[in-house]
C-alpha cells in the first residue's frame, strides 16, 4: 500500500496515528448482493479508522470519477463475477483508470472472485493474484 499519510493528534504531544486507507470497491450494480455480503466483514476496519471505504455509488450524479477520486487509492477490490466482466463501463472505463494507478505503484488490485467467470480470460485483470484462488469462488 502507499506510504503512511501520518497526522498529529492535537492535545498528545508526539503520539501519531496513521489516516484510513481508502479502498474502493469496485463491482458491477448487478452484483449489489455481493457488496452487502462483504461489507459489514470491512465495516470491522472502518470503524477501527483504519480504512475508508468508497464505491462509485457515493458519487453524486454528474460527478467525474476521475476527478472525484483523486485522493490515493490505496487498494481496489473488485468483485469479479460474470456480469462485472461483461459490464462495458466497469472494463472500459473504471478499470483501466484503477490499472494505471497500480501501474503507478499507488493502488494495490484486489480481485475478489464472486462467481464462476471468464477471469483467466482477461489478461489486464488475471495478471493480479485474486484473494481466492481459480477455480475457488466465493458463490
Amino acid at each position: 500500500m502507499p506510504a503512511e499519510r501520518d497526522r498529529e493528534i492535537s492535545g498528545h504531544g508526539n503520539r501519531r496515528t496513521k489516516e484510513p486507507e481508502l479502498i474502493f470497491i469496485s463491482y458491477s450494480s448487478h452484483d449489489l448482493k455481493y457488496l452487502k455480503m462483504l461489507m459489514p466483514h470491512l465495516k470491522v476496519f472502518e470503524n477501527q479508522k483504519l480504512i475508508r471505504i468508497f464505491t462509485h455509488d457515493a458519487l453524486r450524479p454528474g460527478t467525474l470519477w476521475l476527478d472525484a477520486t483523486k485522493s490515493a487509492i490505496a487498494a481496489a477490490i473488485l468483485l469479479v463475477t460474470p456480469s462485472y466482466l461483461a459490464s462495458e463501463n466497469l472494463i472500459a472505463d473504471q478499470l483501466p483508470q484503477l490499472l494505471a494507478r497500480a501501474e503507478q505503484g499507488g493502488t494495490v488490485i484486489l480481485p475478489l472472485l464472486v462467481k464462476p467467470s471468464l477471469f483467466e480470460r482477461v489478461p489486464e485483470l488475471y495478471r493480479f493474484k485474486p484473494f481466492n484462488s481459480t477455480p475457488k469462488t466465493l458463490i
